[in-house]
């Protein structure tokens, strides 16, 4: 038997046509660069005019309405971990004399209007952040959806 290996012919690409071959005009590579390089001076001048910013004129008050509204998100969350933090008193289950249970009694009474007054606080921080919302997307002709 014999073998032997299959013969590979390699074709040049150069030689390969196709009968779709259209003609392109030459590319003018100095006209071409001319073309890029006018344009990126443009847009350097454009950069320096201060036309190239993405909100226009007042991009700098938008920003620092964004970090205001920031801000207010980490001091909301913050007070909200503390709220969510304090401590619960354990309820004693032995027996109390009257003078133990009117002590408690009034002990729980101000921790719980502590917490209410802390619970207030929060959700009034939590409307002002909405309100701060509302107000950016109405600057900003923001629709929103309900």
């Amino acid at each position: 038997m014999n073998t032997t290996p299959p013969q590979v012919s390699i074709v040049s690409t150069s030689t390969i046509s196709t009968s779709t071959n259209t003609h392109r005009p030459r590319v003018d590579h100095e006209k071409v660069s001319d073309t890029l390089e006018n344009g990126f001076k443009k847009m350097d001048k454009m950069y320096t005019n201060g036309e190239l910013r993405v909100f226009g004129d007042n991009s700098d008050s938008i920003f620092e309405e964004l970090n205001l509204i920031h801000g207010k998100q980490i001091a909301l969350a913050i007070e909200h971990i503390a709220l969510e933090n304090l401590p619960d008193e354990e309820i004693s289950l032995s027996k109390e004399t009257t003078e133990d249970s009117e002590e408690n009694f009034k002990r729980n009474s101000e921790r719980f209007a502590k917490k209410e007054q802390d619970l207030n606080n929060l959700m009034n921080n939590l409307n002002n952040l909405m309100v701060k919302l509302e107000d950016f997307g109405q600057s900003m002709n923001i629709k929103r959806e309900t």
